[in-house]
């Protein structure tokens, strides 16, 4: 279900409305600016590209995970943990599968392990379609005006997140006690 969802709503829905032999009408603006497709060779093409950004997002992380976290989680299986927890990053989900809200808590210091997951969060966060455009670049491509207000935003949001919990947490003893101000 956090994969269905990640894959967005809008996606899902055209994908299904085409199987069902029903138009989408891409010229409409809503649909060509959410989906970033204006006729169904172009959303064919943005399904695979999500479809393959999000497998070799998720594949990457669940590995650099399950190389990198010392604890297994409550099922005792590295790969299963690493998995869920590459998904349910990138799709910016949060939920606990080691109980008792501990989740990864534990890797509270753990720069490796925190940064594998602030990556993906990230990444879930600017959509398979910004993520494309960045690709893009490459080829001298230049960002479209919601590419550039998606990344701004995001970079604004996370900035300020951080921001806003580090200040929150500096004078507190209980944050500060098992962890340094670095951490």
């Amino acid at each position: 279900l956090i994969q269905l969802g990640g894959l967005g709503f809008m996606t899902l829905t055209s994908f299904l409305l085409l199987l069902a032999g029903r138009w989408v009408i891409f010229r409409d603006f809503r649909v060509s600016d959410a989906l970033g497709a204006e006729n169904a060779g172009d959303f064919v093409g943005l399904l695979v590209w999500t479809l393959g950004i999000t497998v070799a997002f998720e594949a990457g992380g669940a590995y650099l995970l399950a190389t990198t976290l010392k604890d297994p989680g409550a099922t005792g299986y590295p790969w299963w943990s690493a998995s869920f927890h590459a998904i349910s990053a990138f799709n910016n989900a949060g939920f606990d599968i080691v109980g008792d809200g501990a989740s990864l808590v534990s890797y509270a210091g753990d720069a490796r392990v925190l940064s594998i997951v602030a990556g993906l969060s990230f990444a879930g966060a600017l959509s398979a379609p910004v993520i494309i455009s960045l690709v893009g670049l490459l080829g001298r491509r230049r960002l479209g005006a919601d590419a550039k207000l998606a990344i701004v935003t995001t970079v604004l949001l996370t900035v300020a997140g951080a921001a806003f919990i580090f200040l929150m947490e500096i004078s507190n003893p209980a944050t500060l006690g098992p962890l340094g101000t670095s951490d």
